[in-house]
């Protein structure tokens, strides 16, 4: 098999697994009306079957079918863990990364972090604030700027 030729089989093999497993999440997400572990696992394991199938065909092989069903519901359980922990996380500091990544300062995310500046606290910030916390002097400056002209956009000045 030349690898264009498998390239074009492993797309073609990824392309029915997500269908698949984007298929039962939603079907899922329908019948319990919410997304979460459960649906994973069950998207997972409906994936893995399909997985075995793909690479098995229907040879009766109940094991690797069982195999690749409990691995990828594993994984898929994990992977929702993972990102929804993550994503509770950072979710107070939404607007704050954005402001960050939009001046070209994501390196002072932890700095936000450590001082606690989500962003309901993003309009209090002062120059001492933002020192206290180690951000450097033009650092602090575009940032309490952006604020400034965020706030007068706001209002309407």
């Amino acid at each position: 098999m030349s690898p264009t030729q498998f390239v074009r089989k492993c797309a073609g093999c990824f392309s029915v697994i997500s269908a698949a497993d984007l298929g039962i999440s939603s079907v899922m997400r329908g019948i319990r009306g919410k997304d979460d572990v459960t649906n994973r696992l069950v998207s997972g394991s409906g994936s893995g079957l399909v997985i075995s199938f793909l690479t098995q065909g229907l040879k009766r092989q109940p094991a690797h079918a069982l195999f690749c069903a409990t691995g990828l519901a594993v994984m898929s359980g994990t992977a929702y863990q993972v990102v929804t922990s993550y994503n509770a996380q950072d979710a107070p500091y939404a607007e704050a990364r954005a402001m960050l990544v939009k001046l070209g300062l994501e390196e002072y995310k932890k700095n936000f972090k450590k001082g606690h500046f989500t962003d309901p606290t993003l309009t209090l910030l002062t120059d001492s604030d933002l020192k206290d916390v180690g951000i450097p002097p033009g650092a602090r400056r575009l940032i309490l700027d952006h604020i400034k002209r965020s706030n007068e956009k706001v209002n309407g000045k």
